[in-house]
């Protein structure tokens, strides 16, 4: 078991953080990829509105996948600007930590 906060996880539920952390990521790499965007310039049939949806989408994953990385480093970051390695790293060093201390 690993301990969040007074709130103890087991395996599964810090594994499943991690993986949402890593969906979250591949998200935001398709939808900072030029290739995604370049169809949106100018495409047949868009409107302004399906772009404007679609950077409110952008901006509303960028802001959810914000707090899940501040809830699951403990505060430690909240950018969605690191790799999954360094997000990785610092979720395993923030677990490794609680997991000591509640020793």
């Amino acid at each position: 078991m690993r301990k969040y906060g007074s709130r103890e996880l087991s395996g599964l539920e810090y594994r499943q953080i991690i993986d949402y952390v890593e969906q979250l990521e591949a998200e935001v790499e398709r939808l900072r990829s030029a290739d995604y965007w370049c169809n949106w310039v100018y495409p047949e049939g868009a409107t302004p509105e399906d772009i404007q949806n679609e950077l409110a989408d952008f901006k509303d994953i960028m802001g959810r996948f914000s707090r899940v990385l501040d809830y699951a480093t403990g505060g430690r970051m909240s950018k969605p600007t690191y790799t999954v390695e360094a997000m990785c790293s610092v979720i395993d060093e923030y677990y490794a930590d609680a997991l000591q201390e509640s020793e």
